[in-house]
């Protein structure tokens, strides 16, 4: 009889961070998973926002050491994902990776490798997956309302002038925008219409030269179908979130999720109005003369862990398989190749797996 709850230790915690706003409540509403302990820099500052339950230490290597830990999540900065990702492997850990999988490709092989090797799962976090917008316009292309689809678009208008002092800043490996973000789009995009011919990138560092890059635009070329994402930080009027269009209309949805808003203010998936969008922001359907509302799926965050549980208990698929990550990574590579030579970069020289 397999363990009917799987117990969990987060590497990487802090008052601002994807461990706070994302991990700890989306596996605090999952009731086969249990949070056990967290590793932080700043014990004195995480200790009164978690449970009294769970056990905060210094030291990665009492999760990493703790048999009773069946899942690791590593939510530290993207330098460190590989070592740790890599460590909890080796200690017989199932892991989650916040985003990059890993900074390179070749790292991300390594951890793939790992995870077959000694049969366990390896995922990375793409909570955007389940985003209220994404959710309808991958609805509104399995339904075929916009007939054949010719393009797609995906931002991240943001109004940020001034350069925050942190380390997604610096012109270090792993820092940026593109990085940062492009991860999330262009998961959605794969998610969406699989594996590009080729990518074709600029990418800038718009605000400050001697800051990491805070500015992206890459095509995704599909052939007859083009897929362009892009986010900037200096966008003082948003435009849409996405836009797809075909031979019979476009869709088109402004906004942000608000799941993480609600997160963030202490709401919970399970309560009333969770991942529910403004009726502003509900996106609109055009056919070039008409444009019909489209309410937005209610978004839903807690469907990862979810069906993390349901892998990690009862073997069930995993909700992102790592080779997703990984070409991901591959795309990301490419893409700064495709800068840096000024040219399309083809799918034979990105080297996806399989």
């Amino acid at each position: 009889m397999k363990d009917s709850r799987c117990l969990v230790g987060i590497i990487g915690f802090g008052p601002v961070s994807a461990a706070r706003t994302f991990h700890a409540p989306l596996i605090g509403v999952e009731p086969r998973l249990h949070l056990k302990s967290v590793s932080t820099m700043m014990p004195r500052e995480v200790r009164p926002l978690l449970p009294d339950a769970v056990t905060v230490t210094e030291e990665p290597g009492d999760i990493l050491g703790d048999d009773d830990i069946g899942l690791v999540v590593v939510a530290t900065p993207n330098t460190w994902h590989y070592q740790y990702a890599k460590q909890a492997l080796d200690a017989g850990k199932h892991v989650v990776v916040e985003k990059p999988l890993a900074l390179t490709v070749q790292e991300a092989d390594e951890l793939l490798a790992l995870a077959q090797k000694h049969g366990l799962l390896l995922t990375q976090f793409h909570n955007r997956r389940w985003d209220g917008g994404f959710l309808t316009a991958q609805k509104i292309l399995h339904d075929g309302l916009c007939g054949d689809i010719t393009f797609y678009e995906a931002n991240y208008d943001r109004w940020v002038p001034k350069v925050p002092d942190n380390w997604r800043e610096k012109k270090t490996p792993g820092g940026g925008t593109f990085v940062d973000l492009g991860v999330h789009l262009i998961d959605q995009a794969l998610a969406l219409f699989g594996r590009p011919q080729a990518v074709t990138a600029v990418i800038r560092s718009q605000r400050d030269p001697e800051k990491a890059d805070d500015y992206f635009s890459l095509q995704l070329d599909y052939g007859r179908l083009q897929a362009v994402l892009r986010a900037t930080m200096l966008a003082a009027d948003p435009g849409p979130r996405y836009k797809l269009g075909g031979t019979k209309g476009t869709y088109t949805k402004f906004g942000a999720d608000p799941q993480a808003h609600m997160l963030n203010a202490g709401r919970l998936p399970g309560q009333p109005g969770w991942g529910e969008d403004k009726p502003e922001d509900y996106g609109y359907f055009s056919d070039g003369q008409d444009r019909t509302t489209i309410p937005t799926i209610p978004g839903a965050y807690q469907e990862f862990y979810a069906g993390l549980a349901a892998a990690v208990i009862d073997g069930a698929p995993q909700p992102v398989p790592a080779a997703d990550a990984r070409d991901i990574i591959a795309i990301i590579e490419a893409a700064f190749r495709s800068e840096a030579e000024g040219r399309q970069i083809s799918a034979d020289e990105i080297g996806f797996i399989g």
